[in-house]
């Protein structure tokens, strides 16, 4: 009840740059509060979340969907958000909208069950961000 009501306070935020919310213990319907608010924060630059790992592939799909037209993103931190194969397409067409990236992180989530075509597009769209 405390993190949803935290999650629609930030709507008051709109020139919001930065958020940290590390091991917050987001549930994915908070997640899903967190995706709606973010797609009408255009400023958002850095936005971390590790070690949420209830938030899983539905949520972080629907956050790099609302996070798509943040041009000024420089920072994506995923480390250990229960993601898989299903949310690469998502992770993939974020990023290379993100022309400002310089740091993803999306280790400890578990990607093996990944095709080698979307492996090959999530590192291609990687590598078009040098600083990576």
């Amino acid at each position: 009840a405390d993190i949803a009501l935290f999650v629609q306070s930030l709507s008051m935020c709109r020139a919001l740059r930065e958020l940290n919310l590390i091991r917050v213990v987001l549930t994915p319907s908070s997640g899903v509060a967190l995706a709606d608010i973010m797609a009408t924060m255009p400023t958002i630059r850095r936005l971390e979340l590790i070690g949420n790992s209830r938030l899983g592939d539905v949520t972080i799909t629907r956050l790099c969907q609302a996070l798509a037209s943040c041009s000024e993103m420089s920072l994506f931190n995923v480390e250990g958000c229960g993601l898989s194969a299903s949310s690469l397409p998502a992770l993939t067409a974020a990023v290379r909208s993100w022309k400002n990236l310089i740091v993803l992180h999306v280790k400890r989530n578990d990607f093996t069950a990944a095709s080698a075509a979307q492996v090959r597009e999530f590192s291609e769209a990687i590598s078009s961000h040098h600083s990576l």
